[in-house]
């Protein structure tokens, strides 16, 4: 499954760079072409366009997150009861070894049910800590998707302003 919201997250953050792009280039020919109210409405609709595209980017973002924050979370949980089964059945292990001794078959095969759990608890760990890495980079990715959208929505209002005042001029 994180392999999956890994090649979304790249589609995701390609898409949010294209975008990205489009919105730089349409400012700075606001910035430095003429002002006329024609100019002033072409680059409104191109970054309402691009605003769109970033909002519906950062819902799938969010989205995704959710998912990748419940999943961890699931994975959490089944992680802390496979530590709790290692800690009950090495206690298990202690008690066959203070009662039965160390050279018993039951300690043996008791011992053998440790390393096992031992491992799966590695291997489980190991996992949480991938999956903890891959949901923090879903975080940072977000926010940034949200930094674009918010930056472009301000672009969308100065530029909104800019028409308005274009506007009482020419009137």
């Amino acid at each position: 499954g994180e392999s999956e919201y890994k090649k979304a997250l790249a589609q995701i953050s390609q898409e949010l760079k294209v975008v990205s792009a489009e919105m730089k280039a349409t400012s700075s020919s606001f910035a430095n072409g003429d002002k006329s109210t024609k100019e002033l409405a072409t680059a409104s609709t191109e970054l309402s366009a691009s605003l769109e595209k970033q909002k519906s980017a950062l819902s799938t973002l969010k989205g995704q997150l959710a998912t990748m924050s419940a999943e961890y979370a699931k994975t959490g949980e089944k992680h802390k009861a496979l530590v709790d089964e290692y800690n009950s059945e090495k206690q298990k292990l202690d008690e066959i070894g203070r009662t039965l001794g160390t050279s018993s078959t039951e300690y043996k095969n008791q011992q053998k049910v440790v390393a096992d759990l031992a491992q799966q608890v590695d291997k489980s760990s190991k996992s949480l800590d991938a999956q903890g890495k891959s949901l923090n980079n879903m975080r940072i990715q977000t926010a940034n998707a949200e930094t674009t959208v918010n930056q472009t929505a301000k672009a969308l209002d100065d530029l909104g302003n800019e028409v308005g005042s274009g506007l009482a001029r020419t009137e």
